[in-house]
């Protein structure tokens, strides 16, 4: 099984440097979430790492590779998922 790589929107890349998140963090997100969910407006995945606060990353796979479309912390995690859980937006996939 070959590794899968990061690849970074625009949009990606600003938010991280803006929210001062490293690569590290959503690597460690995507491939060791405490929770997956897929956002069924958008297709996209959407990994959840708790942490001392809490980091949500939105990505897609596509083929070898997973392209992060944005992150950002939260510190009321289990009110962003009950939300959308409770609206349809998204799905528990893990």
């Amino acid at each position: 099984m070959t590794k899968k790589k990061l690849v970074f929107t625009k949009h990606a890349k600003d938010a991280m440097i803006k929210r001062k998140l490293d690569e590290g963090l959503i690597f460690n997100a995507i491939n060791a979430p405490d929770e997956v969910f897929l956002d069924r407006r958008s297709s996209l995945m959407v990994a959840i790492k708790e942490n001392n606060l809490p980091l949500v990353v939105v990505y897609d796979v596509i083929n070898d590779s997973f392209e992060v479309v944005t992150a950002f912390r939260t510190s009321k995690p289990s009110k962003l998922i009950r939300s959308r859980l409770d609206k349809g937006y998204w799905v528990r996939v893990r």
